[in-house]
């Protein structure tokens, strides 16, 4: 019998969803095979869970519900169309008219600097910036070409995974108010922990007696003074701002250094 991933709750043969805890099996009730993107692979077993539209229980397979027609998978495959034209086109108009742009340039400026050594320097000068400035321009649209396509393909494969039911609102259904109640509990728990661990220690101080307020992490083991004596621990409670470390602060009554050794539990 196979056990719930979350709770460890026995799951029944024909059962999709933990009714303790609402988890989604991770086997197929039919043939055993693992479960992927809320459908078996190996013989195409899927559970029943409610369209994301109009509610209506249809298999998790189905990309398109049979009830009103919701396609979860069209906006991924909006996306993934409008993405998947190559955006080289772009980057040879672009380089067209760079070049274009950089010959009407040179052909003004030539006629501003005149003829000789002097203005063929010059052209030649114009025409390496041109050749530069499209080099970079064919990389930089190249790359974003690529990373266009790349970002195509992967809405595609999301459009061809996407399954008009609602596998998460299934599992809250199955969840029973018991389980809810349990995680309640669990998280006050451990905020109550938390706040405890924050509480302030109150360590006495060995050369007068003093009650030291301090924050430190763990149990307290030792509390020694500045003079070197030793004292038993009067410590309360515990707290997390120093990790593990000893920790010293000055008694407001006799001035002594307190230093208090911990232990972490």
């Amino acid at each position: 019998m196979t056990a719930c991933r979350n709770c460890g709750t026995s799951l029944g043969a024909n059962e999709w969803f933990c009714n303790y805890c609402g988890e989604e099996r991770s086997d197929c009730i039919e043939c055993g095979e693992k479960i992927i993107n809320h459908s078996c692979k190996s013989c195409s077993a899927a559970p029943n869970a409610p369209c994301e539209n109009c509610g209506t229980e249809i298999s998790a397979d189905l990309r398109e519900c049979p009830s009103c027609g919701y396609d979860a998978g069209a906006d991924h495959e909006e996306k993934a169309e409008r993405n998947s034209l190559s955006k080289l086109k772009y980057v040879g108009g672009g380089l067209v008219a760079l070049v274009g742009v950089g010959w009407v340039l040179i052909s003004i400026l030539q006629g501003m600097v005149g003829g000789g050594i002097l203005g063929t320097l010059f052209t030649w000068f114009m025409w390496l910036i041109v050749l530069i400035t499209a080099g970079v321009w064919v990389l930089l649209g190249g790359s974003v070409s690529v990373l266009s396509n790349s970002y195509a393909s992967y809405q595609g494969s999301k459009a061809e995974k996407a399954s008009a039911a609602d596998v998460d609102r299934a599992e809250k259904l199955h969840r029973t108010q018991e389980y809810v109640n349990e995680q309640r509990r669990k998280r006050e728990r451990k905020e109550r922990k938390r706040k405890e661990q924050r509480k302030q220690t109150y360590v006495q101080c060995p050369g007068c007696g003093w009650n030291v307020e301090m924050v430190v992490e763990g149990q307290v083991t030792d509390v020694q003074a500045d003079t070197g004596s030793s004292n038993a621990v009067d410590a309360v409670g515990s707290a997390i701002d120093t990790i593990g470390a000893d920790e010293t602060k000055e008694c407001p009554y006799c001035d002594a250094t307190v230093k208090v050794s911990t232990e972490l539990v």
